[in-house]
């Protein structure tokens, strides 16, 4: 190698180490859509060190599973003159065959990448000349046992399983770079991976979040996508808007959810009052939702969630937003005596509600107001919609701000209201 070609190739490294995106146009031969570019980029901070991606099915995540390995392994590795070993696992085997081929294709393609390939790349293992190190592997204990690596990619994690996920801990432990990343459509709502997805302040050590749908993706057409919206719910918002749902009986249908917050947006209107259903927690959420009733439907006006909040600091904060709302009657769990007493000593009218007996009811007049589409929340109140998705009969967490809703909306406003039939 002479040396105007090493030094056009170390020009060709700190290029590719900077700049992703090219690195992605280089060895592939065309531009990355604006989603992979944005991860491409800001996983160049070498701090983040925990990250999912959740998105519909065939929008390229396995591509740019395969382009920040080979960035990793190649600028990344020669700019820090460290070798870096990477381990890419895959929910099935067709998966790792796919993603093995991208990886192949542009090692082949691209000559100064191919200079740097000890050997042949193989399918389970690509060796660069300066010790970096790929595996790209299906799911299986012999593939991944005894495996030390930098970082963990698992494809398709909601099918990977629950035990490789939490493999991947010890697979980096010894490393300083200890980078994991989860990433899949959420086909298997029962997953550790949807799990880290639906509650981030759980799961705070997953720094980086990333989501997109189908219809962020430039490759599909909107004739297609409108195609897809007559599929079953459940399987519109897992493949196509790349989001969690639960094929299990939940007490809310889909669909009903759907209709009740997308495209919507609630406003408070002065010219009405306001009901507050309050749920209260320390180490799980203590919970806050505002409704108001306008001709016959309910609006989500204001939801929120505290944790492990000082009490006295938390009455101020809700204190204050019951008298902005105008709330003329707070109904709040009766289990903390003391802290409704604290906040009825501050001039609101608060009705204690013993809810464990009365669970029941709420829960079913809850379902027939989704049913009735006599409900509105606010497209932004993502949380509030995230719980409701997985809400069931007997959910026993991550539910406080659907127990606080169904305070908010507990009471009939009409006799026609009032039911007793189980929907």
């Amino acid at each position: 190698m002479s040396s105007l070609e090493s030094i056009t190739e170390k020009v060709t490294y700190l290029l590719w180490y900077k700049n992703p995106a090219k690195f992605f146009k280089d060895i592939f031969g065309f531009i990355p859509y604006p989603y992979q570019a944005k991860v491409l980029r800001e996983l160049t901070d070498m701090n983040i060190k925990r990250i999912l991606i959740m998105a519909a099915g065939g929008t390229g995540k396995t591509i740019l599973l395969a382009a920040h390995a080979l960035w990793l392994a190649v600028p990344y590795a020669r700019i820090m003159k460290r070798p870096v070993s990477v381990i890419i696992i895959s929910g099935s085997d067709s998966q790792a065959k796919w993603l093995y081929e991208y990886c192949k294709k542009a090692i082949e393609s691209n000559p100064i990448i191919t200079r740097l390939v000890e050997g042949e790349p193989l399918i389970s293992k690509t060796v660069f000349n300066d010790g970096s190190v790929i595996f790209a592997v299906p799911n299986s204990l012999k593939a991944i046992q005894g495996k030390h690596c930098d970082v963990v990619i698992i494809d398709e994690a909601a099918i990977a399983g629950d035990f490789v996920i939490r493999d991947a801990l010890r697979i980096t432990a010894s490393s300083d770079i200890d980078r994991i990343i989860l990433s899949g459509t959420p086909i298997e709502y029962s997953s550790v991976f949807v799990d880290y997805w639906e509650q981030p302040e759980k799961y705070k050590e997953w720094q980086k979040r990333y989501h997109w749908s189908a219809m962020d993706c430039p490759n599909i057409s909107v004739k297609k996508i409108e195609e897809a919206k007559k599929l079953p719910p459940e399987m519109y918002t897992i493949f196509w808007e790349g989001l969690p749902a639960a094929f299990t009986e939940t007490l809310i249908p889909l669909d009903k959810l759907k209709k009740c917050s997308m495209n919507i947006h609630t406003e408070y209107n002065p010219d009405y009052p306001s009901i507050a259903g309050i749920d209260w927690g320390w180490r799980h959420e203590t919970a806050l939702v505002i409704v108001q009733y306008i001709d016959g439907i309910y609006y989500v006006v204001y939801e929120n969630g505290w944790k492990e909040m000082v009490f006295e600091e938390l009455q101020e904060i809700i204190a204050n937003l019951c008298k902005t709302y105008n709330v003329e009657v707070v109904y709040a769990d009766s289990e903390n005596i003391s802290e409704n007493q604290r906040l009825e000593s501050k001039g609101l009218n608060v009705i204690p509600i013993h809810f464990r007996s009365e669970k029941t009811r709420m829960q079913t007049r809850m379902r027939m107001l989704f049913l009735q589409e006599k409900i509105r929340i606010d497209e932004n109140m993502i949380k509030l919609k995230d719980q409701l998705r997985r809400y069931n009969w007997d959910t026993k967490e991550y539910d406080d701000r659907v127990d606080a809703l169904m305070l908010a909306i507990r009471k009939e406003n009409t006799e026609e209201d009032i039911f007793y039939t189980v929907l």
